[in-house]
Order: structure tokens, then sequence, then C-alpha cells
């Protein structure tokens, strides 16, 4: 029980310091090592129901079980969802209104999806691949590259 009241009290402090910028995200870390992490927002609310904490915020709605909560971290470094980026010898380089990969092994494919998941075109490459970005829709792209993924937002 004295968990839980410390939990409160750490989302209260995480309100307080949201006014004055100084954290940036909150970790719920879960007892199986897993955890779940929350952008910090003026609108973010979290509470506790007889099972579950519920963290709304922005078009956050995270349910975690409460039984299931080890701790909680703050952070002043905003979550992205990206753990690790790899630049490897084929990271592409943008020229102009074109995104350049080279060094590219033989069967390589490089795929371009909407950010909805459809797919937009697709190409089986080796060595060097200019992709034109001019012609593809506005808005966000994911160029994938051998299982590596580039977001992209087209104007």
């Amino acid at each position: 029980m004295k968990r839980i009241y410390s939990a409160l009290a750490l989302f209260a402090a995480a309100g307080l310091c949201l006014s004055a910028q100084s954290y940036k995200s909150v970790a719920v870390n879960l007892a199986d090592g897993s955890k779940t992490e929350v952008n910090l927002s003026d609108d973010l609310s979290a509470a506790f129901d007889d099972e579950n904490l519920v963290i709304t915020g922005g078009d956050q709605n995270i349910s975690v079980l409460r039984s299931s909560i080890k701790s909680f971290t703050f952070s002043e470094k905003a979550y992205s969802g990206i753990e690790q980026v790899d630049g490897g010898a084929s990271a592409p380089v943008l020229v102009g209104d074109s995104m350049v990969f080279s060094g590219l092994p033989d069967g390589s494919v490089v795929a371009v999806y909407t950010a909805n998941g459809a797919l937009v075109s697709q190409a089986a490459v080796k060595g060097a691949y200019t992709l034109d970005l001019s012609t593809l829709p506005a808005g966000t792209v994911l160029v994938n590259v051998n299982g590596v993924a580039y977001k992209i937002a087209i104007k």
C-alpha cells in the first residue's frame, strides 16, 4: 500500500515538475523487466482504479496492471521509441530531392511505405541506389532497407 501512495506522490510531483519543464517522460518499470514509457504533456493524468494504473494524455491511453508495477523512473530526455540507431555502411545521404544509398549488398530491398503501412514502392537493388523523394506522396513515409527503417516527412 505504501508503494501505491508513493506512486501517487511521484505522479503528483511529475505534474508539478511538468509545469516547470523539468521532466519530459515517465517510465513505469514492470516486475518482468519491461517498461512502459509515456511522454509528459500538459493534459497528462494518472489514476489508480481497483486493479490498474491508468495514464491518459494527448493520444495516449495506457493501462498497467497495478500488481505488475515495480517502480517509476523520470527522464529529462523525451522518449522517441528508438533504442539504438545503426548507421552501418549503407546509411543514406540526402542529396537534393534524393536519398542515396551506397554499398548495399546483393539482394537488398528498398521498400517505401506510407505512415498507415501501405506499400508505395519496392525495388531489389545492389551497390548504389538513388530513391527520388519528389515522386513520393506528401506526408510521412517509411523507407525500409534490409530491415532498417528511415522515417521521412515529405512536403
